[in-house]
């Protein structure tokens, strides 16, 4: 909690770009995040710092910080992190004319968004069967309960049979 509310610091400031007040809450919530073993908001974190960095005129820091955004995201199975982050580096790399990192980091961005979309479709999938089996067990219900109804009825009528069989 005290991570996500740190780092919300950082992209607070970063979005006001007041960066140094930016990269303090960054630096302090990426040791919060390490030890927290939360590769998600790491990942979030070390973009952020690669941004700021960027903006500073800071590129190697930059490079850096986003290859480590690209790593924690990998490493954590964060796709939308990795994907983030790829295009980070991407940009940056066409930006400097370095068309073959640009293509690396293109790649990788596009295996990313290729994962996420699978993964989007499957859980489609599996929604629809999901709906489905739902439905067959509405179905099945309904008919247990028309079946009950059916005895019920049938065995009052019985009663009923006897009642004026007996009189």
């Amino acid at each position: 909690m005290v991570a996500t509310a740190v780092n919300n610091l950082g992209n607070i400031y970063g979005k006001m770009r007041k960066n140094d007040s930016a990269l303090y809450y960054y630096r302090q919530a990426k040791p919060l995040w390490l030890k927290a073993d939360d590769y998600d908001g790491l990942c979030e974190t070390t973009l952020g710092m690669a941004k700021i960095f960027r903006a500073l005129g800071m590129q190697d820091s930059s490079l850096f910080y986003a290859r480590q955004s690209i790593s924690a995201g990998w490493h954590g199975g964060f796709t939308m992190r990795v994907l983030n982050a790829s295009q980070f580096l991407t940009t940056y790399f066409k930006q400097q004319g370095q068309t073959d990192s640009a293509f690396r980091y293109l790649e990788v961005s596009v295996a990313a968004k290729d994962s996420l979309f699978s993964q989007e479709k499957n859980k489609e999938v599996q929604n629809l069967f999901f709906a489905q089996r739902q439905r067959e067990s509405d179905i099945k219900e309904k008919e247990t309960a028309y079946r009950a109804n059916v005895r019920f009825y049938l065995l009052v009528a019985v009663i009923v049979f006897l009642l004026v069989l007996a009189f």
